[in-house]
């Protein structure tokens, strides 16, 4: 495989006690996940953590190790429990500093009523850069392969969509087929096209409301392999199981 074909392996953290609790529904680890798939990328895990330094530290440390990519989200207000930038300062073994341009962005924002709090924002894990997220947001802070991205759902897709063309690699390819069987009778099939094929495979039942019983999805990085892989499918099953499948994907040079 080339380098666009191989996915970036993204890990997503989710920090904050209202996601645990129940108070907020989370919102962003889902928008991220859809969003990262159509960018070609390849999402490996996806953790609901407390706002405990220690649990946040070590989450981040864990993410890093297997992943090219780790996206937070939360954490990164004025108040007490907001600790994210210092803790992904402590996993990566560096201590924060009070970072110019967001000082004066918070200056001009806040004005004469700026607290120290307030400041908590600008303090920044030393090392990171700054990515500009248009006029109606600050920027991303990111350093190594973390970008820190806030909890409010609004600012999170903003914020996301300004860096999301630095995390496209390659594309995924993806065909359905609808079944009218039991998943039981079939599971034996799957496990065969994903070992043959080389793809993924996904099997998704349906109790009411449907014309079939089971969607099976098959995923891969070509086109060619979705295709054969769906064809062999089609060739193996009773056709009198077969609801319908999707069109073929275009192939590739």
């Amino acid at each position: 495989m080339t380098s666009s074909d191989t996915p970036l392996r993204v890990a997503i953290i989710l920090i904050g006690n209202e996601l645990l609790s129940g108070k907020i529904q989370d919102e962003n680890g889902h928008y991220a996940t859809r969003r990262l798939r159509a960018l070609g990328a390849s999402v490996t895990r996806v953790s609901i953590i407390p706002d405990v330094q220690a649990d946040i530290v070590d989450e981040v440390q864990r993410c890093l190790r297997s992943n090219d990519v780790v996206i937070t989200s939360g954490g990164v207000g004025p108040t007490h429990d907001d600790i994210t930038l210092e803790c992904i300062a402590e996993a990566l073994g560096v201590d924060c500093y009070l970072e110019p341009q967001l000082e004066a962005l918070i200056n001009r924002y806040f004005g004469d009523r700026v607290t120290p709090a307030h400041m908590r924002m600008a303090t920044i894990p030393r090392g990171s850069a700054l990515l500009e997220a248009g006029e109606n947001t600050w920027p991303i802070v990111h350093t190594e392969s973390v970008y820190v991205l806030p909890g409010v759902p609004e600012i999170f897709r903003a914020k996301f969509e300004a860096l999301a063309e630095r995390l496209r690699r390659g594309q995924w390819y993806l065909r359905s087929i609808y079944l009218n069987v039991d998943e039981g009778a079939i599971a034996a099939l799957l496990l065969e096209l994903e070992r043959d094929h080389g793809v993924s495979i996904g099997s998704y039942p349906k109790w009411r409301g449907t014309d079939y019983r089971v969607r099976v999805t098959v995923e891969a990085r070509s086109p060619d392999q979705v295709n054969a892989a769906i064809a062999e499918a089609a060739q193996q099953l009773d056709p009198t199981v077969i609801v319908r499948v999707d069109d073929p994907l275009g192939t590739t040079d």
